[in-house]
């Protein structure tokens, strides 16, 4: 549980507020007086206090602060005064105590403001001010206005107190709670176990602070999924408890109340019930009367029996804990408005619309007296009357509802992503109401015109990458030294990071914490470059983004060019006849909207499950390299994209997908075409874009780049087995411990002959557009020399092995599996949570030796600091290039999200493994399109497709043109895609992989 800080040496803490001083200048005599009375008053309001008198306490201290104003009144004490702060600070305080949130929340701002001005310097008083401000946001659910005072409070106290200290250990525990309420599990986690640790070195044994920490680490672990780990904690917790205190306590309680929960995880209903009945008797016997633990009992033994289907027994125990509640928190309050939404809910599962509608009603308005803004809470209300109109048929009220939740939705996340890392705004996103699918269904239902729902999927869709992208571009093009800085210290944090990450799992104790403090430090460091660098003003691009609408990409799409922005929802009905839950139906849905020059129109694909199922089969066959049997691509032609061509106007030439989920690892230009025996490779240049907004800014004229590069890198046949940086032998000297294996062991990335070859023929080919040509193969293909050559080019190649960290990968490489953790929601949260980029690479010098730093492994997360607004195109011409986490609505987070978030025009890369003689081939008459022809790099890779597919085994020889180096060869015909039949092309898996994301011109 948190403590209480003392502000200024008071026997109470918080913050400030103002009151009108009075003109009347005091007398010795009258100034005498008033002290005697405001440390009577201040005496009162103390005892009042320590015994849970908050009123009485309020009253005294507003008298306090009275007198404390008459005598240091702001015309002689310009900056305030310690004893004017204090008052302010005590009472704000008392008010939170109270629930009074909204009258507390001036007292504490202002207090903290005077104690700004009075203790310029680390001081007591500044470190309470900044930590009880925090706690004031915290109960107002306030987090992102908490994060930056807790952690300036953490950092005070720690200037204060060398070592260990109570209050550096209470302030680190503050930070871990805004944390986890952040879904910044990793972050929260490390400070839990720093209090941890701290206090057990104050506190050796048992001592309740301590066990009150695992408690707060217990319930980390649940909310991530860990349940066997948080019963675990919760019984240690019981049990220490139950040593120190003879009897039960309200700590008890708390710890029985954190076993009730994980027993409803663990759908244990007999053993939940019970642990929920004895936590509100023992609460209501402790706190002799209302208290927010025997709310909170009775709120969680409502959420059991409504799980149970017990709707009767649910309401009367949400009824009663709305009384408590409001007793407790007289007025307007978080808890009650709560109260009143649940009671909405299962008043609509009973069938009661009316009074659900009723709850909800004053739940929201309740909430917009409380938020005064933007807040989540606020888009939960307006979600949750607006579903409950859906669900009567009411779409036409519900509309503006939703509308307004997505709005609010959309700027909470913008203003929470702007200074966080890509896993951190996945978590936050991860647990937002769900706003957006509802908003699709009712707009279905209701048929509202595609033009205007459009706009709503445009914004919704890919707004953390919108987000990440506005704020490297801005980074990259302010004018001060300062940036530059900021980007390559990051670029380096985030290297040595996925290094210490890329390390086989560690078994020497000493060594498994130490890297558990270098990942901590790192993690924290890039944390804080990252709200820095979200801090540099925003360009006027960005803002003129912003602003942008679909209408805008239409005025500017090129004659002949479509977009198709598919997107996966969860399609909610309603049984009219059976009320709430029971009448509901949920299945997993696709849909597409069709935006060209002259219209937008949306297309229902239906549910998901057939599609993806489709989608899986047919790549699974075409990997495989056998033949493709006709059926599984006219399959998904049927589905996905049958009822999407019919929209395409007649010279559509260039089609744009922006995909979703599964629809992700499409190879769109091997589908069926739309005559028989072609595929759609034939009938458009195909592209895909992360996102419709994405199109619409490299559309539009381009800002100059400063210092434009006109040189091309090359990077081809890797020395996979070197030991480029002479690191094997030292590094077993300096940590202490032997190899994992044998000095001359690898690990296994082949050797790629034919990679080689093409990385020759591009250079060459460079050589005769006379671009200047880096060219980094064997041991110089390292991370570092990569990284440092590619904001010197406009055109990279990079012919290697490419890798997504499935669990295969892991394994060999003996990871570290708890990095890797998911929740039981599918969320990420171990170490890899903060930047999913983290999963994916290129594979570079020294991969196949163990003891290479990052195991030779360039990974994303590494490339997105870098400026490559130079960098026109990228070939990833490897394995894999294409995949990467995929997170529902904002696409792959892979390399070539990682290219595009650096500044990078269009990428090249693969959805599945290549063959080594057809990538040579394919990437020799790429070259010779786009360089030699003139063509724009998406119908240059067109081309080049289609060549391979129709080639016969001289001409797929002669494609390589200046590639024939090395041992590969390249004249063996490729397994055709139907042997029997001689005029079939030759087999997908050979050129299908490729993808170009972009806007290819």
């Amino acid at each position: 549980m948190r403590g209480l800080v003392l502000a200024a040496g008071q026997v109470l803490a918080a913050a400030a507020a103002g009151v009108d001083d009075p003109p009347k200048k005091l007398t010795a005599d009258e100034r005498k007086e008033l002290e005697a009375k405001r440390l009577e008053l201040k005496a009162t309001a103390d005892k009042a206090y320590q015994g849970g008198k908050y009123d009485e306490a309020g009253k005294a201290l507003a008298e306090t602060l009275g007198i404390a104003r008459q005598l240091y009144p702001t015309d002689a004490y310009p900056d305030g005064h310690p004893d004017v702060a204090s008052a302010l600070s005590n009472l704000g305080t008392v008010y939170r105590l109270q629930g009074k949130l909204r009258e507390a929340e001036p007292l504490a701002k202002d207090a903290l403001g005077m104690m700004r001005r009075l203790y310029p310097e680390a001081h007591p008083g500044l470190a309470a001010g900044l930590y009880n401000l925090a706690l004031l946001y915290v109960d107002r659910r306030m987090h992102a206005e908490a994060e930056p005072l807790a952690e300036e409070a953490r950092d005070a106290y720690r200037r204060l107190y060398s070592g260990d200290h109570m209050r550096v250990a209470q302030a680190s525990l503050l930070l871990a709670e805004v944390h986890q309420a952040r879904k910044k599990w990793v972050n929260a986690e490390s400070h839990y176990r720093d209090y941890i640790d701290m206090l057990r070195r104050l506190h050796p044994g048992d001592h309740m602070t301590v066990a009150a920490a695992l408690s707060n680490l217990a319930g980390l672990a649940s909310s991530r999924g860990r349940l066997e780990e948080a019963e675990g904690l919760y019984r240690d917790v019981r049990d220490m408890y139950r040593r120190l205190f003879k009897r039960d306590n309200r700590d008890v309680v708390v710890a029985l109340y954190g076993l009730a929960g994980v027993a409803r995880g663990r759908e244990k209903w007999d053993e939940a019930e019970a642990l929920y009945r004895e936590v509100a008797d023992k609460a209501r016997r402790l706190s002799d009367g209302d208290h927010p633990l025997v709310a909170d009992s009775l709120g969680g033994l409502a959420s059991l029996q409504w799980s149970r289907g017990k709707l009767a027994d649910a309401e009367a125990l949400l009824r009663e804990q709305l009384a408590v509640t409001r007793r407790l928190y007289p007025g307007d309050h978080p808890d009650v408005a709560d109260c009143l939404n649940r009671l909405s809910r299962v008043r609509s599962d009973q069938g009661d619309a009316r009074a659900a509608e009723q709850f909800a009603r004053d739940a929201l308005e309740m909430t917009r007296r409380l938020s005064r803004g933007d807040h989540l809470d606020l888009a939960r209300r307006l979600t949750n009357l607006a579903v409950l109109y859906y669900a009567e048929g009411q779409y036409a009220a519900a509309e503006p509802l939703f509308a307004e939740a997505l709005g609010v939705r959309r700027r909470v996340v913008a203003a929470f992503a702007a200074r966080a890392s890509d896993g951190e705004a996945l978590g936050f996103l991860a647990a937002l109401p769900l706003v957006h699918d509802p908003y699709l269904c009712n707009a279905r239902s209701l048929g509202t015109r595609a033009d205007r729902v459009y706009p709503e999927v445009w914004a919704e869709k890919g707004q953390l990458a919108r987000v990440f992208e506005a704020r490297q571009l801005s980074v990259r093009a302010a004018p001060d030294p300062a940036a530059a800085r900021l980007l390559a210290d990051l670029t380096e944090n985030r290297r040595r990071r996925a290094a210490l990450l890329l390390e086989a799992e560690v078994r020497d104790p000493v060594r498994a914490r130490q890297r558990a403090d270098d990942l901590r430090d790192l993690d924290r460091a890039i944390a804080d470059q990252i709200r820095t660098a979200g801090s540099f003003p925003a360009v006027a691009r960005v803002a003129k983004l912003a602003a942008a609408a679909p209408a805008d990409l239409q005025r500017v799409l090129p004659a002949g060019a479509a977009v198709v922005d598919f997107v996966r929802y969860d399609h909610f009905r309603y049984d009219p006849a059976k009320p709430g839950t029971a009448g509901q139906t949920r299945t997993w849905s696709y849909a597409a909207f069709v935006l060209t020059r002259d219209a937008v129109t949306w297309v229902d694909l239906g549910p998901a499950e057939p599609i993806e199922r489709a989608v899986a089969g047919w790549r699974r066959a075409i990997t495989s390299g056998r033949a493709v049997p006709a059926d599984l691509p006219a399959a998904v032609r049927a589905l996905v994209w049958a009822k999407v061509r019919k929209e395409l106007p007649a010279g559509t030439t260039t089609v744009y997908v922006s995909p979703d989920a599964a629809l992700c690892g499409v190879p769109w230009t091997a589908l069926p075409g739309d005559k028989p025996g072609t595929v759609l490779l034939e009938d458009f240049a195909l592209a895909t874009i992360p996102h419709a907004p994405f199109l619409l800014d490299k559309l539009w004229p381009q800002d100059p780049v400063r210092n434009p590069p006109a040189a091309a890198l090359v990077v081809g046949g890797v020395g996979y087995d070197a030991d480029p940086y002479g690191f094997w032998a030292a590094a077993a000297a300096r940590t202490g411990r032997g190899p994992l294996v044998k000095p001359d062991q690898v690990f296994g990335w082949p050797t790629l002959d034919g990679a080689a070859a093409e990385a020759d023929g591009v250079a060459a080919a460079a050589g005769r557009r006379k671009l200047p040509t880096t060219r980094l193969a064997g041991d110089r293909a390292t991370p570092a020399a990569v990284l440092a050559e590619l904001p010197m080019a406009r055109v990279a190649h990079l012919a290697t092995h490419g890798f997504f960290a499935d669990p295969s990968f892991r394994g060999l490489y003996e990871l570290d599996p708890k990095e890797f953790e998911r929740t039981w929601r599918g969320e990420r949260v171990g170490r890899v949570a903060n930047s999913p980029l983290l999963m994916t690479g290129l594979v570079l010098a020294g991969a196949n030796r163990p003891g290479t730093p990052g195991r030779g492994i360039l990974t994303g997360d590494a490339l997105v600091d870098l400026d490559l607004s130079g960098l026109g195109l990228a070939v990833l011409s490897a394995c894999e290039t294409g995949l990467g986490d995929v997170a529902g609505g904002e696409g792959v987070f892979g390399l070539q999200r990682a290219f595009h978030y650096a500044g990078c025009r269009d990428v090249v890369a693969t959805l599945w493994k290549v063959d080594d003689a057809a990538t040579a081939a394919l990437m020799g008459e790429f070259y010779h399109q786009l360089w030699e022809k003139g063509q724009p790099p998406v119908e240059a890779l067109r081309q080049a497709q289609l060549a391979v597919m129709r080639a016969d085994g001289k001409q797929f020889g002669e494609m390589a043109r200046g590639f024939k180096a090395g041992k590969v060869d390249l004249t063996t015909v490729p397994v055709k895609a139907d042997p029997k039949d001689p005029a079939s092309g030759n087999h997908p898996r050979l050129w299908a992989a490729f993808i170009l994301s972009g806007p290819g011109r």
